[in-house]
């Protein structure tokens, strides 16, 4: 049971540690919080069925945990995206180049854009570690919204503005405490 724990958390650090090293590069990659979620879940649900001395009937309860949480972070988490290496005020610009080209009225404040012709419907955003999150969630249903997104994208991959990775580095090291945490619970 050790070695499959120990397994498990080395291939958890190993992904964590090739993600930090991914934001490392300073490209600007765009993650669906959607697979952030799930992958969060897989980890956990996993977490749970190795530490556990349950009879198999709980494990069947951690399996409908695990699809359930998998369900609810893919429906609550669609349209939110984190994209790496970008500060905010890039980010905004990218946005607002994006509703001007498609003639999108809006209004700006300091956490969110609203957009004014479209009930209000707010377009949510923050930073954290030089990368900044976006939250498309209100606005998924507007006839625009695939396009918006489109664009949006292609206009972040092309900003040049180059901000120290600190995310890469914070994943980095949550991967070297997963590693280090297999070091001691071999012993």
């Amino acid at each position: 049971m050790i070695l499959l724990w120990s397994t498990f958390l080395k291939i958890v650090g190993a992904i964590v540690v090739a993600m930090g090293c991914l934001i490392l590069t300073k490209k600007k990659l765009i993650i669906s919080r959607q697979y952030d979620m799930i992958f969060l879940c897989s980890v956990l649900s996993i977490n749970m069925a190795y530490n556990t001395n349950w009879p198999r009937q709980y494990l069947l309860l951690i399996a409908a945990f695990w699809l359930l949480s998998v369900i609810i972070s893919y429906m609550i988490m669609a349209g939110r995206f984190t994209i790496t290496n970008l500060k905010t005020a890039a980010l905004l610009t990218a946005l607002t180049k994006s509703l001007d080209e498609k003639g999108v009225l809006y209004e700006l404040t300091d956490q969110a854009i609203i957009l004014v012709n479209d009930d209000n419907k707010k377009i949510i955003y923050s930073e954290f570690l030089n990368s900044s999150e976006i939250n498309f969630r209100r606005i998924r249903k507007l006839p625009f919204y695939k396009e918006l997104l489109k664009s949006f994208f292609l206009k972040v991959k092309l900003v040049k503005d180059n901000v120290f990775p600190s995310t890469g580095v914070f994943y980095i090291i949550m991967g070297i405490i997963f590693l280090a945490l297999t070091a001691f619970s071999v012993r």
